[in-house]
Parts: C-alpha cells; structure tokens; sequence
C-alpha cells in the first residue's frame, strides 16, 4: 500500500491530504503556509478589486491560512 496519492497535479503525502481536511500541529502549520503561498498571486489580484469601507463586513470563506482576510483588513 502507498504512503502517495496522486491529487491530479502532484503525488502527495497521505497525512498531508488528510490533515488538509483540518489543518493541525505541525504538519498543519506547513499546509496553511503552502496554501497561502500557492493562492496569493490570485488573491491579491481579488483584493486589488475590491472597494472596501470600514463599515464593511467581510466573510472568509476560502480555504487557507487567512492571509486574504489579512490583506483586505489592512487595504
């Protein structure tokens, strides 16, 4: 039985596919770095777009570490 499944682009580690489900520990911590930095070129194109006042409420609905909900924060 292999340890790698093949997620269409890439052959991952098992534990980092499931623990992608709910990031936690370590391992966690490494996937929402990964997501963040593989969504960020397209996330900061989406954030550019947007007209935001501070009256505004914002729901984060994507997947990742958050940094999208950072950056529009602080636009």
């Amino acid at each position: 039985m292999s340890d790698k499944v093949n997620t269409g682009n890439n052959m991952e580690d098992k534990k980092l596919i499931k623990n992608a489900r709910k990031p936690e520990g370590k391992l966690g911590h490494e996937i929402l770095d990964r997501m963040n930095k593989s969504h960020e070129t397209m996330a900061r194109w989406g954030v550019s777009h947007f007209n935001i006042d501070e009256t505004d409420k914002i729901l984060d609905i994507g997947c990742g570490g958050g940094k999208i909900l950072n950056a529009s924060l602080n636009k």
